[in-house]
């Protein structure tokens, strides 16, 4: 009789999240039902989860629009997803002053418990607001006349590299991996505008960092976390992030480009306050 007691809840609690999966999924398929897609997909993210996981979407989801459209600009992946083949309305959402917002995805690029940034700021206002604060760093006016040298500077070492490395010879083939030699070059970059000194992946040929690998190996598992509300929710909250999310103590990875950008915002902290 005990057992039988203890056990109540356990059915009671797979009673509830069964009929809250069964309404809230009810909820989502309706408010959507005109957008043509996978079955799977309209009551259910296991359908872009599994294509997220296999790492072969692209090609899969180039189909959909003719698969299940009829060619048509929208196709539904998730019961919140829509997606379009339609360049004009790429353009319409993506325009300057948009009156489309944010969706709650962007918060995924939450690093930091406590601070926000231009990617992960839905609010169309605030956003804008940062991003033009930003802007003249992409111009290069903060860099002045060393910002062609710069990067100038990291192209010699790119080629450098290459010719250290990657080179082959009559009786040897020594292949070069374009894509991975590229992230070091943008990471390099990036670090010598932004801090006045590169990581070094060009120097040594090597993710010194760690972080070229850490997304090798995370980005696919982040991309499931990115789509799943529920997931997003608790991940990028300040408790998941505290718990869970990098942290500038870190030796390698996301961490370690974290203490950096510490390192220089408190530089200028203490220098603007002299």
């Amino acid at each position: 009789m005990l057992a039988e007691t203890r056990g109540e809840p356990l059915v009671a609690a797979v009673v509830l999240f069964t009929l809250w999966y069964v309404v809230s999924a009810t909820v989502a398929w309706w408010r959507l039902r005109h957008i043509p897609g996978p079955v799977v997909a309209r009551f259910s993210y296991l359908w872009h989860i599994y294509y997220l996981l296999r790492g072969n979407g692209g090609p899969v989801y180039a189909g959909l629009h003719n698969r299940y459209a009829g060619g048509g600009p929208f196709v539904r992946i998730t019961p919140n997803t829509v997606v379009t083949n339609d360049p004009d309305i790429l353009r319409q959402i993506a325009a300057a002053r948009t009156r489309y917002g944010r969706d709650a995805w962007y918060e995924g690029a939450q690093f930091h418990p406590e601070y926000g940034n231009v990617a992960s700021i839905i609010d169309n206002e605030k956003h804008d607001a940062l991003k033009a604060k930003t802007a003249s760093s992409y111009s290069g006016r903060e860099n002045g006349p060393d910002f062609e040298p710069a990067i100038d500077a990291q192209i010699a070492a790119l080629a450098a590299l290459i010719r250290r490395k990657h080179l082959s010879t009559s009786d040897r083939l020594r292949v070069a991996e374009i894509s991975v030699l590229m992230r070091y070059f943008t990471l390099d970059v990036i670090t010598r505008l932004g801090y006045g000194k590169p990581f070094g992946h060009l120097e040594e040929g090597a993710d010194v960092t760690g972080y070229v690998g850490y997304l090798d190996v995370a980005l696919k598992y982040v991309a499931v976390v990115f789509e799943v509300p529920l997931l997003r929710s608790f991940m990028f909250s300040r408790f998941g992030l505290s718990w869970l999310g990098p942290k500038p103590t870190d030796k390698r990875g996301p961490g370690r480009i974290l203490k950096y950008v510490f390192f220089v915002f408190s530089r200028h902290i203490f220098f603007g306050c002299m």
